[in-house]
């Protein structure tokens, strides 16, 4: 699943000219730790051809590894699995 994200202005948070950028956030699920983390490897070199800053880490959702892509967005993320098994 992934989340297309406008990021508002904040009044004096010195990042008025971002307001209204987009962000994306990707969250991926594996089946287990060592494709999680080979893909979180691959995708860490490629991030810096991205239009504005972007991040891969690896994260647990509901106890199962995954993977979160940010590319413009730095704010709070939650994550769950809904809807019956990955």
């Amino acid at each position: 699943r992934y989340v297309l994200i406008e990021v508002p202005a904040v009044a004096g948070a010195g990042d008025e000219e971002s307001a209204g950028a987009a962000g994306l956030v990707w969250a991926t699920v594996w089946d287990d730790v060592a494709a999680r983390d080979a893909f979180v490897t691959r995708l860490d070199a490629l991030t810096g051809g991205f239009p504005r800053p972007a991040t891969v880490e690896p994260v647990e959702v509901d106890g199962l590894p995954g993977a979160l892509l940010r590319v413009g967005f730095e704010g709070p993320i939650e994550i769950r699995v809904q809807g019956g098994a990955p």
